[in-house]
């Protein structure tokens, strides 16, 4: 019986696997950054997806808020809101330019989720299920063109770097 408990310790510990003072991101939209660990606690920015924080360590009050730091400013964000990967760029498909992760999600992109292949005909209305099909294709398209290679030969092409 000790050991499911002490497996079940070090799965809470290792969440991140990162060390107090490492660099978490935020990978949600509008993400509050909260003076207090708690839901409704004064809000003393918006964090946007791809924002880079240093990890503070998890909240003593309550487990599902960790502190955080960004640009000298400490706060508290839900862990729901942080990565420790860093977000890959995606390729706007008009002009092939990689989008930062804060374009990308503002650029509609999140109304993508009601439309993967389970509701190609969403709720039989043909002009959504035309946007449905749209929406995936782009998604496919940056799929298989945003490799790491790709995007640095296209920083090169754009930005010559």
């Amino acid at each position: 019986m000790r050991m499911p408990l002490l497996l079940t310790l070090c799965a809470a510990t290792v969440a991140f696997a990162i060390p107090v003072g490492g660099t978490l991101y935020i990978k949600t939209k509008d993400a509050p950054l909260l003076k207090e660990a708690k839901s409704k606690a004064a809000t003393l920015r918006k964090l946007q997806p791809g924002d880079r924080v240093v990890w503070m360590g998890v909240s003593e009050k309550d487990k599902d808020f960790h502190q955080v730091e960004i640009d000298g400013k400490k706060g508290f964000v839900l862990r729901g809101d942080l990565t420790p990967n860093k977000p890959q760029a995606e390729l706007d498909s008009g002009s092939g330019k990689p989008m930062s992760a804060a374009a990308f999600a503002s650029s509609g992109a999140a109304t993508k989720g009601p439309f993967g292949p389970s509701h190609a005909s969403y709720q039989g209305d043909p002009a959504a299920t035309q946007a449905a099909a749209e929406l995936i294709y782009l998604e496919e398209l940056n799929k298989a063109k945003a490799t790491p290679e790709a995007l640095a030969k296209k920083d090169k092409e754009l930005n010559g770097r």
